[in-house]
């Protein structure tokens, strides 16, 4: 399971430093999941992999990293299904509507994400 785990925080990294050197490809994201239901798609990903990660925190060599990033993916996973599609599409499109500097900027809270990920296994 650690492995698994250690394989999404390598792919959140990654995610975050592709779309640092290529802000465009954040659109293309956003487009994808705005098109019909994909959005819950992505908040059954979230629920997934926030319970993956809250079940693998106890096995992690700092284990409270896990369990408040599980719980964080968790909790956002099920808020696209309380807001609905209609709200969540309107968070996306705020979000595409900002300059390159915080498009950036939030790339590399991604891969910070993805790198405390890597650490805390």
């Amino acid at each position: 399971m650690l492995i698994i785990v250690k394989l999404i925080g390598l792919a959140i990294f990654v995610l975050g430093f592709l779309m640092l050197l290529k802000p465009e490809l954040i659109n293309k994201i956003f487009e994808y999941f705005k098109q019909g239901q994909r959005i819950y798609f992505c908040g059954i990903g979230r629920l997934i992999i926030g319970s993956l990660f809250l079940y693998t925190a106890s096995a992690c060599r700092i284990s409270f990293i896990m369990y408040i990033l599980g719980s964080i993916v968790l909790l956002s996973g099920g808020l696209i299904f309380i807001l609905k599609k209609d709200k969540s599409i309107k968070i996306l499109e705020f979000l595409q509507n900002k300059d390159d500097k915080f498009l950036r900027g939030m790339c590399m809270v991604v891969m910070g994400i993805g790198a405390l990920i890597l650490i805390a296994i």
